[in-house]
């Protein structure tokens, strides 16, 4: 496995957990009827455990991964490197800062009790790595505001997702019933709406400075390529979703439409994880600037 692959391996599991992470919670606070609140979040608990598990179990590995890379070293021989790559690279800087936050992940879901303040802490746990992870992405080549289009793209893909899986989770795990359904799918359309929105336009920013504005490089790069690759999965999930919107949304109160409605949004759901395989590939491929 090449050295781009094997970052995007071990990046994959830890994006995934903290893209999911923010968007449940956002979603379980902002999007589900207030009345059932609670019920949502205890269905989305088991969730938000293994997520922590992975994360926590993946996050060292990552640094191991990364500092083999940067020596061109063995996994074994990079270990007795990670005190000074803490100590003296940004990376290592980046991940010291993301690792206790990252164990927060795991502790929160754990803790007794219940309430929004939980779900609220955990959200903006999640939000802050993925803040880290901006700036230690390609953008910080490029300056703040590229940096802050980075994060935006994330904050964006994280609400989306967390959205339609948030959805699933409250109807089939946490059977909350026909009218919850109801009355919390206009939501979720609604927000995929904006958020498609705001992916597409924040992903033409950094895929022009990416490329340096040549669409040759979409085909000649590395980076063109994996960029093409995400942008068709991503396709392949929007047209899911505008069947959703357009077809099954006029619908929804009827059984048959739900129905149709809840086993394409977990469609929808893995395929974004998928996607968010390949924007982990993209995140490590280095840019043609």
């Amino acid at each position: 496995m090449t050295q781009i692959g094997a970052r995007a391996l071990v990046a994959w599991p830890l994006l995934v957990a903290e893209i999911l992470i923010l968007g449940t919670a956002a979603f379980a606070l902002l999007l589900a009827p207030d009345t059932q609140s609670e019920e949502v979040a205890n269905a989305l608990t088991p969730l938000w455990r293994g997520l922590g598990v992975a994360a926590v179990l993946f996050s060292p590995l990552a640094l191991i991964v990364g500092t083999a890379n940067m020596g061109d070293l063995s996994l074994r021989a990079a270990i007795p490197l990670l005190p000074q790559v803490i100590r003296e690279t940004h990376f290592g800087h980046v991940w010291s800062w993301s690792f206790p936050l990252t164990l927060a992940l795991l502790v929160i879901p754990w803790t007794p009790g219940r309430g929004r303040s939980k779900t609220i802490v955990l959200g903006l746990v999640a939000c802050a790595l993925l803040l880290l992870v901006s700036f230690s992405s390609h953008a910080i080549d490029r300056g703040t505001i590229a940096v802050i289009v980075y994060f935006i793209h994330e904050v964006a893909a994280a609400l989306w997702i967390g959205a339609i899986l948030g959805l699933w989770f409250g109807a089939v795990r946490g059977h909350l019933g026909s009218a919850w359904v109801l009355q919390t799918a206009p939501r979720v359309s609604s927000v995929a709406g904006w958020t498609v929105t705001i992916l597409i336009l924040s992903g033409l920013y950094t895929a022009y400075y990416s490329l340096g504005a040549d669409p040759h490089r979409l085909i000649d790069a590395a980076y063109g390529r994996t960029l093409v690759d995400k942008i068709c999965a991503a396709m392949l999930v929007l047209l899911i979703g505008s069947y959703n919107r357009y077809w099954v949304m006029p619908a929804v109160s009827e059984s048959s439409a739900q129905a149709s409605l809840l086993r394409n949004v977990g469609i929808e759901s893995i395929l974004l994880i998928g996607v968010l395989g390949l924007a982990a590939l993209l995140a490590n491929t280095p840019p043609v600037h």
